[in-house]
Parts: C-alpha cells; sequence; structure tokens
C-alpha cells in the first residue's frame, strides 16, 4: 500500500509539471531512491499501471538507488552536505534538504 500511494504521488506531480510545461508526452520518470528502500518492485509497477491512459502511458520508467547525503559535521545547523544546493546563509556551507525518514531522494522527468 506504501508503494501506492508513493506511485500516486509521484505521477501527479509528474503530470502537473508537464501541464505547466505545455508537453504532449512524458518521456522518462527517473525515480532515486535511499538505497535502504525495500519497495522498488512494487513501485515501479505501480507507476507503470497508473500510467495508462495518461500522458505517461508508455514512458520509460526506472527506479534507481542512491545514498542520501549525508550529515554536515561542521555545520552548526546540522544540515546535510550536498553539492548542487545553495550555500547555507549563515555558515556559507552548501546542504541538502533534510532527507530523514524519507525514502524519495528526487524524480527526474524528460518531456516531449
Amino acid at each position: 500500500m506504501h508503494s501506492l500511494s508513493m506511485a500516486e504521488s509521484i505521477l501527479e506531480a509528474a503530470l502537473d509539471e508537464a501541464r505547466k510545461n505545455d508537453a504532449r508526452h512524458i518521456k522518462t520518470i527517473e525515480v532515486k531512491v535511499v538505497d535502504t528502500f525495500t519497495e522498488a518492485d512494487s513501485l515501479l509497477f505501480c507507476l507503470e499501471l497508473m500510467s495508462k491512459r495518461t500522458i505517461a502511458e508508455g514512458a520509460c520508467i526506472r527506479v534507481t538507488f542512491a545514498t542520501p547525503p549525508t550529515r554536515d559535521p561542521g555545520c552548526p545547523h546540522g544540515l546535510l552536505t550536498d553539492r548542487e544546493q545553495p550555500p547555507c546563509s549563515s555558515c556559507s556551507q552548501e546542504h541538502a534538504e533534510e532527507h530523514q525518514g524519507r525514502e524519495i531522494i528526487s524524480v527526474a522527468l524528460e518531456l516531449d
């Protein structure tokens, strides 16, 4: 059941983003999950099933694993390290959003 609600949220966000960009078709949905996530096959199945009869039907759907960002011991705010995020306004170090308790790290789309 957990995978079903995750898939619903991912697909809803993907379709919203596609509408914002006037896309006719979603070619690829790539979901990056933490490497401890055990429901990847179920999530993939749910995404494929739920995308039918939408502009995401037939999309290449990939679920990949990654290690989430780790705590930065040098930051007084206890934020996570990530080179892709802007620096912290207080300590000028780069940080990521808090990922504690989350399975999804990112979702990337390729639109047509």
